[in-house]
């Protein structure tokens, strides 16, 4: 078994799996469900934690490009951030979404990759 599909199982038994703050897994949910998980997560420990860190740097890595999207204040992307790492699989969906949106606009927007287009850059105001 995976630890991606370790992670998705438990997670639709009621375990969930995070990293704490000093770089272990930890396990919550209903007590006897989490029981039942603890010899999988222990077997598969270096896996979990290398997936719990991927998720958790990819929310690092797209979280503040979502947030200057839309004008965040660097401790609004502070805090979007933390309340991100409380929940990181729920975080993800959104943040991934959201990224997908940005980037389709980038996209639409031609080869600048801006966002906004000023006249300057467009060529359509006046440049006198």
């Amino acid at each position: 078994m995976t630890a991606a599909a370790i992670i998705k199982q438990a997670r639709a038994e009621g375990v969930e799996l995070r990293l704490s703050t000093s770089g272990k897994v930890k396990a919550s949910g209903d007590q006897d469900a989490v029981s039942r998980w603890i010899p999988i997560i222990r077997e598969h420990k270096p896996e979990i934690l290398r997936a719990l860190q991927a998720a958790n740097d990819e929310l690092r890595r797209i979280v503040p490009i979502v947030c200057r999207a839309y004008d965040c204040d660097p401790a609004e992307i502070v805090e979007a951030l933390q309340t991100a790492l409380g929940d990181v699989n729920a975080a993800l969906e959104s943040y991934r979404l959201m990224m997908q949106r940005i980037q389709q606009q980038v996209a639409s927007v031609g080869q600048s990759g801006d966002l906004y287009q000023s006249p300057l850059t467009t060529g359509k105001g006046n440049t006198a």
